[in-house]
């Protein structure tokens, strides 16, 4: 494979662009996800952002054994930075090739490099939805 199938680029640069205009007011804010407030959301996507991010690089173990369905994640005062660094890092991982390949692990499930690709930019483009809502 030489291609990219996707790059996820442009989707995390809209999160990027919707989270960098969440004010500190908004941070207590409801959002779609019942259980999530707009900073439990954020904190959720950096998360994710990292994870995928790993997966990318198969760098297997950590941010990529968390179960996502665990405590409800947060956000603390660096937020900001932290989040467009691991979209950065996200955008960038899976431009390689070989992120694409082979198998890999988000969530604590082994699965596919082109499945995880698929699952980033799922995951990028229905919060990316929910932080637009918020």
């Amino acid at each position: 494979m030489t291609d990219i199938p996707l790059d996820l680029g442009p989707q995390a640069r809209i999160v990027a662009r919707l989270a960098g205009a969440v004010t500190d007011e908004q941070l207590a804010d409801r959002t779609p996800c019942p259980d999530y407030r707009v900073r439990h959301l954020l904190g959720h996507l950096t998360g994710l952002a990292v994870a995928f991010r790993d997966a990318a690089r198969k760098d297997l173990g950590g941010t990529t054994d968390i179960d996502p369905t665990g405590a409800v994640p947060d956000v603390g005062p660096g937020w900001r930075r932290e989040l467009d660094e691991a979209l950065d890092g996200l955008a960038e991982a899976w431009r390689d090739p070989r992120a694409w390949t082979g198998t890999t692990r988000a969530g604590g499930v082994d699965l596919p490099g082109e499945v995880a690709g698929a699952v980033a930019a799922d995951e990028l483009l229905v919060h990316g939805w929910d932080l637009a809502r918020a």
